[in-house]
């Protein structure tokens, strides 16, 4: 097994394992990968790239942010705290997933303590559960917490 974090349980341990064994994804991901093909319809002037675009009001300097993702330290550092980090770097949008393993103010505290004049916007994933009360509090801290209102329904 690939996966050695030191202090790692058994049940963090066979978590990353049950969908890393397999290779089935990383092969399936491989095949639409290998299948897709670029076809220039129309020939450009790349000799000056422009990659800044704005989403809701807000300007990027790059047209990409970074997606939630489950239980980040798991996988080894701080998790999620090093993706805000590189998000506030960047200058890029970050969403944080409601199943993370930081709580959403230590991740926006990158945000508040960082000397980077970039802004980006910080989101947050939401699960809904079969009781949407239950999912009201975190609401609440999302919002106390400045974190820029989005819309995910994940069923």
């Amino acid at each position: 097994m690939w996966f050695r974090r030191p202090n790692s349980t058994s049940r963090e341990r066979s978590c990353i394992q049950s969908v890393s064994t397999s290779y089935a994804s990383v092969l399936h991901g491989l095949l639409i990968v290998h299948s897709l093909k670029i076809l220039p319809r129309v020939l450009r002037d790349v000799s000056k790239v422009e990659t800044s675009t704005s989403l809701f009001g807000r300007s990027y300097s790059l047209p990409f942010g970074l997606a939630p993702s489950a239980m980040q330290k798991l996988a080894g550092g701080e998790g999620e705290m090093d993706v805000a980090r590189a998000a506030v770097k960047l200058g890029v949008n970050l969403t944080l997933s409601s199943q993370s393993t930081t709580s959403l103010e230590d991740v926006m505290s990158c945000k508040k303590n960082s000397s980077s004049a970039a802004d980006p916007a910080f989101w947050m994933q939401l699960y809904l559960t079969k009781d949407p009360e239950k999912s009201v509090p975190l609401i609440k801290r999302a919002e106390g917490s400045f974190f820029n209102p989005k819309l995910d329904m994940n069923y």
